[in-house]
């Protein structure tokens, strides 16, 4: 089903349940939701060693938000 795939797009990589919202600020790499990406030191991409941010997705584009 199409719109099965479409909202898949749209989970996270590593626990398929929360909606990707959190940006790996070094590599921009967008696959996780921000609980997954907190725990996480490296992107599972690339494997870049990264810093957090928190995104929201609109049609201009992400916008981040720096955690701390």
């Amino acid at each position: 089903c199409k719109t099965q795939l479409s909202n898949d797009d749209n989970l996270c990589r590593i626990c398929m349940d929360a909606i990707i919202d959190c940006v790996l600020l070094e590599c921009g790499h967008m696959v996780t939701c921000t609980k997954c990406g907190k725990r996480m030191s490296e992107c599972p991409i690339c494997r870049h060693l990264n810093t957090v941010g928190r995104t929201s997705r609109s049609t201009c584009g992400p916008f981040c938000i720096r955690d701390s």
